[in-house]
């Protein structure tokens, strides 16, 4: 009696509830004493219930927890020597059964104390006492060790086919060699003997069936536990022994998957589901836990086991609850991870923009600025943190944020690393995906924050510096690979590439469409207002005055900026660029032909006519918005410039990326068959970055002003009025040549690339649309030549003119000469000796000599004011 109590007394102090079914318990204590006061004399019994409860109280949650943490430890350790000595896990099998088997039903007891409402019963128990942060760990050591017997189960399947046969049969043989038995019994004992003898230990693929010898077992157990039996198995317990040792081993050879599911059940955590998410978020929180957190979403695996056959509506149910739990986990360690990454992103990528040029030339600045004030006997400013300066710590331990959040991220890609794949209710999950996913997304939206400079939406980034970002960035997730099975070389080749085209199937604008459209908008506006000027010297376009606000053209336009760019957006994108250009051209173009269209008859005549019939106030006088017309001329042939570098741009970035196929593309271009069109190799070329003489892209946007049989007079009535206003630049003090430039103030320049770039467009239009029946290169040599002949004629005018008042506002005379040498060096069908016919080399000369004296003149007399 004294046993049963103390036995009673113990089991009553480890547990305080009971489960039932599944989430329903019973309060064991309250049931005990409700039993125990209903007779007399059972008042020992009673207090000693009311013991049992307060030791559970006090003792029982913290003998638990060092036994959890006892069994964290233990199952590491098998993990590891079953991970290095394979060969040890089946003759250990069973220890790590029992292993694994304590580590559940230690689960399984703090899930059913954790979700119990302790304020409704007698016993004072703090609630924290049944939160465990490592729990992640004790459930990460069961699914691992489940995971790793079945990954060996054919090692495990050969050792014990073996044992079964060459130990277990002729063990049990020894014993029933002079068993006194019935016929029946004798039957089944000598049938048990027949099956493992028989057993092929050579063929490890074949399918065994031990079941008929279980149930055999079984059915011997019944005849000799009765009364009435000659054999009674209690008197020979080594057949006992030896009977159940074979059915261990023969479930471990055909029936693993079941003896796994008998002891690492956790299926009734399916009804506890607020334990599994606090537990998962805590496990979230912990960088040392953080590694095992997936470990939550394989538990999912288990809840379909608490179905049967006896309810089949519950498994649709209970599956597609698993299927969303295991979902949300998977997910949310993923985003966990995007969001350390992010932040650990926006780190890195301000330390990678301190070895940008850009920094260097504020330390020099600072160094500057600090020696004046040394000078003046200030106070110096505070030093400005060089790179590299973050690495410096006193102690090994000393962890920064960019460290933490590091850490952390490197827990969760762990995490989700640990599982190639997860099954789920006949679902498969890839871990990895979740955050490839999240990735991609991360890659796109940094990329995007970066376009704008900080606390600006309308200056755009520098494309050296968003070009320097990237590159950050893109080490960033390549660091990646060395915790994660990732290919990143596939998320730069995606995201980079949506990137260079005007849309992408993510959220957000790409770089192709923000710049393209930052810098038309941009570059219309400036050129139209004559705040900005191309400069032919630079190769860029400049600022008329230096101190001009909102946009630095020179910083945006230059060489190195746009090869940024070109290496960004690459082919794609810069033939976007050009498309988007030439549609803004061609609204200018069509609004050039209207005026065209309503000074039609004047222009007519002006064609036909000699210089002595129209003067130059006349015409001046007689044309209809002549000035609008060129405005709209020099705007066109100002963003055929920016065509024209960004192509060049492109060409450096290609030809450094892709010399062979660069050269392939020219090679073809240049041997071109009589009977290929030649459209086909002008657009690879200018894809290439080659400069053609009829750009693809303007030829597509003007192809609906060149179909009617109307067209070419049109356009050559657009050449006589360019060649007829031109002179009256003349009368521009804007139309002043800079030197320093190579080019006119007001980019009075820019009208030769306008003219050149249409004319060759237009009459390719025409050819290939057979509204001319001569060959593209005689008709463009005769449209020029008339083009030259009449803006020469023109010019000349300006240094015949009769009328006095006009002489006397003609202030530009000699920077407008230069203009006709400018048009022999844009157009391969203007010769120079075409232009001596029709102009003086002399006037030139002079105008060349007239342009830089002034200049040396301006220049002496800002010396002398100095």
């Amino acid at each position: 009696v004294v046993s049963t109590q103390s036995t009673g007394k113990n089991a009553l102090s480890d547990s305080y509830i009971v489960t039932l079914f599944r989430d329903e318990v019973v309060n064991i204590h309250a049931m005990f004493i409700e039993v125990f006061e209903r007779y007399k004399g059972h008042r020992k019994l009673v207090q000693m219930v009311q013991e049992a409860a307060v030791s559970f109280a006090k003792d029982t949650p913290l003998k638990h927890a060092g036994r959890r943490n006892y069994l964290r430890l233990m199952l590491s350790e098998m993990i590891n020597i079953v991970t290095s000595s394979p060969g040890l896990i089946a003759p250990k099998l069973l220890l790590l059964l029992d292993a694994m088997s304590a580590a559940t039903g230690e689960v399984l007891w703090l899930v059913r104390n954790f979700a119990t409402d302790w304020r409704k019963h007698r016993v004072k128990v703090t609630p924290d006492n049944f939160n465990d942060p490592l729990m992640a760990q004790l459930l990460h050591g069961i699914d691992t060790l489940s995971r790793l017997i079945k990954n060996y189960h054919p090692l495990i399947k050969r050792y014990f086919l073996q044992y079964l046969k060459q130990s277990d049969c002729i063990e049990l043989r020894h014993i029933i060699q002079n068993f006194p038995a019935p016929e029946e019994e004798s039957l089944l004992l000598t049938s048990f003997i027949d099956k493992l003898g028989g057993l092929d230990i050579t063929n490890i693929d074949a399918e065994e069936d031990f079941k008929p010898l279980r149930i055999d077992w079984q059915r011997l157990q019944a005849y000799t536990n009765v009364s009435q039996s000659q054999l009674q198995l209690k008197q020979h317990e080594n057949l006992a022994v030896c009977m159940n040792t074979i059915e261990y081993h023969s479930r471990c050879v055909d029936s693993m998957d079941i003896l796994l599911k008998e002891v690492t059940d956790l299926s009734n955590l399916c009804f506890y589901q607020k334990f599994i998410q606090d537990s998962f978020q805590k496990c979230l929180e912990r960088s040392d836990t953080a590694p095992y957190s997936v470990v939550y979403a394989g538990i999912c695996s288990h809840f379909i086991n608490t179905c049967n056959d006896y309810c089949p509506e519950e498994h649709c149910f209970i599956g597609k609850k698993s299927i969303d739990l295991a979902n949300h986990f998977l997910d949310m360690t993923a985003r966990e991870a995007q969001r350390y990454l992010e932040q650990y992103c926006l780190e890195r990528i301000q330390m990678h923009m301190l070895t940008h040029p850009s920094f260097g030339a504020q330390l020099m600045a600072e160094a500057r600025n600090n020696k004046e004030r040394e000078a003046k006997k200030e106070r110096p400013a505070p030093p400005i943190p060089l790179p590299g300066a973050e690495s410096k710590k006193s102690k090994l331990e000393d962890m920064t944020q960019m460290d933490k959040n590091f850490a952390k991220m490197v827990s969760h890609l762990q995490a989700l690393n640990t599982l190639p794949n997860l099954v789920v209710w006949q679902h498969t999950f890839a871990p990895r995906e979740y955050i490839i996913h999240h990735l991609d997304e991360l890659f796109n939206r940094l990329i995007s924050q970066y376009i704008f400079q900080e606390g600006s939406t309308q200056h755009i980034q520098l494309p050296s510096i968003m070009s320097h970002r990237l590159v950050g960035l893109m080490d960033v997730f390549r660091q990646l690979e060395s915790y994660i099975t990732l290919d990143t070389s596939r998320i730069f080749n995606v995201i980079l590439l949506q990137h260079t085209q005007p849309e992408a199937n993510t959220p957000g604008p790409t770089l192709a469409s923000q710049y393209t459209n930052w810098y038309l908008a941009k570059l219309e506006e400036h050129i139209k207002s004559g705040e900005v000027c191309f400069a032919p010297l630079r190769k860029c376009f400049v600022r008329k005055h230096q101190m001009a606000p909102n946009f630095n053209a020179e910083l945006y336009t230059n060489i190195a900026e746009l090869q940024a760019l070109a290496k960004m957006l690459g082919p794609y994108g810069i033939k976007f660029l050009g498309d988007q250009l030439m549609e803004i051209c061609e609204r200018h173009v069509h609004e050039m032909l209207s005026i065209v269209t309503e000074n039609k008859e004047l222009l007519i005549q002006l064609r036909a006519c000699t210089m002595d019939q129209f003067p130059t106030s006349m015409v001046s006088k007689q044309l209809k918005r002549h000035d609008v017309f060129l405005s709209h001329c020099i705007v066109v042939g100002a963003l055929f410039n920016f065509r024209r570098l960004t192509v060049s741009a492109l060409q450096t970035v290609v030809g450094k990326r892709a010399p062979f196929l660069q050269k392939c593309i020219l090679d073809y271009k240049t041997n071109i068959r009589p009977e290929v069109d030649p459209s086909i190799p002008d657009e690879m070329a200018s894809a290439a970055g080659f400069e053609v003489d009829a750009d693809p892209a303007l030829c597509a946007a003007i192809q609906k002003h060149c179909t009617t049989p109307n067209s070419e007079t049109l356009w050559t009535l657009f050449n006589v009025m360019v060649a007829v206003t031109l002179p009256l630049q003349s009368l521009d003090a804007n139309s002043v040549y800079r030197t320093p430039i190579e080019g006119h103030e007001n980019n009075l320049h820019c009208v030769s690339t306008a003219v050149t770039w249409l004319s060759n467009c237009v009459y390719t239009n025409l050819v290939r649309s057979g509204l001319e029946k001569e060959p593209l290169n005689v008709i463009l040599k005769e449209r020029m030549r008339e083009f030259v002949e009449k803006v020469s004629e023109r010019m000349l005018k300006l240094q015949l003119e009769e009328d006095k008042e006009l002489q006397k506002d003609i202030k530009q005379r000699d920077s407008l000469f230069i203009l006709l040498e400018k048009m022999v060096r844009d157009s391969n069908h203007i010769t120079y000796d075409m232009l001596e016919n029709n102009f003086p080399f002399t006037i030139l000369r002079n105008s060349f000599r007239a342009v830089y004296e002034n200049k040396k003149k301006k220049q002496q007399k800002i010396e002398n004011e100095i």
